[in-house]
């Protein structure tokens, strides 16, 4: 009886570790199809959109009833198409939601938002059997004026950066925040912003659409696009609980013809996210046009909602802050800068000779002869002096000892036929010692 007992006892243990195995091989072949299947999803996306920011507003500053999570996209699609839904919750409280999607007037942004719950503490947007997970920022009082400057790229000019932003700071009564978005700046200037304006600055780490690889593409539809997002989420973040924003377009790469700020009229500009209750009251737009040896001219405009009497100039004219279509009033100025010395920065000789300007002199009118790009590549491979300047501007990025910071982002895409969807999860900075990108 004992040995039947034992015989039947080894046979339950035996049918138990075949059924965990078969378990364990059933799973681990799921996931080995799964991991074939998003792989043949990436080989066969040929349309793409990015999500790349979300702001939760609460109810008192939605504009409805109840709080939104408004969301920034971008594509070269005209329309998404595909269903998104959004799920919140709070510990308690759980809602599922459908993602409304507009386009905005500027060529590639849209605007998504979703219905959420009170103190969200979870969110994750869907499409079809595809989750991830998003962590909103929270629209929130911080600073009472807000400058933003976009898009920092290959950016090594000290000099004119600090003048930039300390006019504007100079020139602000209570406090006031600045926020960079850089693609890649000099590792100097990055530590030196944030030694001066310490708690003051916030430098965000912001793409403009370039992949890793041997070879990186910078096409002019990429770089614009990045820009006005960059303003789109400057608006998003503190337009709700600042009374003052300035937004600042650096012109990094002059491509010609170039004008990235956000359209501010229309029924799809950035102004028709503006609910009642948001305090912004005053909007300034500079854009610069020209870097010399000792000053950098911008070009500049101003927008008023509530007070428009010079709220910060007393002989100052500002267009009113409205959905509907009114000219706004470009003026003219210059900010000094001292130099340490006249050398040209070696990443700005390159862009200028790939873009055929003379250095320093962006802005001017194109001669006869000079070609106008749409496009430029970067050689990881190849020395920053060695340069094709043929049908495609090939640049080399590697410099010894040119210390520079350069955005990554990760994504968790989704994917709906042959659509992908990056959904940007995380933001962070890379340390390269050689060059920007190497």
């Amino acid at each position: 009886q004992m040995r039947l007992y034992g015989t039947r006892r080894a046979r339950l243990i035996v049918l138990f570790i075949a059924i965990a195995c078969i378990v364990a091989v059933n799973v681990m072949l799921s996931k080995i199809r799964r991991v074939i299947h998003l792989g043949e999803l990436e080989k066969s996306s040929r349309l793409h959109a990015t999500l790349t920011s979300a702001v939760y507003y609460p109810s008192t500053m939605s504009g409805k009833d109840h709080p939104l999570v408004y969301f920034l996209l971008h594509s070269d699609l005209s329309l998404l198409p595909a269903d998104l839904a959004c799920r919140s919750a709070n510990g308690t409280t759980t809602i599922h939601s459908s993602m409304s999607v507009s386009h905005a007037q500027d060529s590639g942004l849209m605007f998504g938002w979703c219905e959420s719950v009170e103190g969200l503490v979870d969110f994750s947007v869907k499409m079809d059997t595809f989750t991830a997970a998003v962590d909103p920022v929270y629209s929130m009082r911080t600073y009472d004026t807000v400058s933003c400057a976009s898009n920092a790229f290959l950016y090594e000019d000290n000099e004119a950066i600090r003048a930039l932003l300390s006019s504007r700071n100079s020139t602000v009564n209570g406090s006031h925040l600045i926020v960079l978005y850089v693609s890649s700046i000099q590792a100097e200037i990055f530590t030196d912003l944030q030694e001066k304006f310490q708690k003051d600055i916030k430098i965000i780490p912001w793409g403009v659409g370039m992949k890793e690889g041997p070879f990186i593409h910078l096409r002019k539809t990429a770089y614009e696009r990045s820009v006005a997002a960059s303003f789109a989420d400057c608006w998003l973040r503190f337009a709700p609980f600042s009374s003052s924003i300035t937004m600042i377009d650096l012109n990094s790469v002059p491509f010609d013809n170039s004008e990235v700020i956000p359209r501010l009229s229309g029924d799809r500009s950035l102004l028709h996210r503006m609910a009642s209750s948001w305090e912004i009251d005053h909007l300034r737009v500079q854009r610069v046009e020209e870097y010399t040896g000792k000053e950098v001219k911008v070009r500049e405009s101003c927008y008023c909602r509530r007070e428009c009497a010079g709220r910060e100039n007393s002989n100052e004219k500002c267009t009113r802050l409205a959905v509907e279509h009114t000219p706004a009033v470009w003026r003219p100025k210059s900010l000094k800068i001292r130099r340490r010395n006249s050398d040209i920065p070696p990443y700005t000789t390159v862009l200028q000779k790939c873009l055929f300007r003379n250095p320093f002199t962006r802005g001017r009118a194109m001669s006869d002869g000079e070609v106008l790009r749409k496009r430029l590549m970067f050689n990881l491979n190849k020395n920053l002096d060695d340069l094709t300047t043929e049908d495609v501007c090939e640049i080399g990025v590697k410099k010894d000892g040119l210390q520079c910071m350069s955005a990554m982002e990760v994504d968790q895409p989704l994917y709906h036929e042959d659509l992908r969807l990056a959904v940007i999860q995380r933001r962070s900075f890379k340390k390269h010692w050689d060059g920007c990108y190497v």
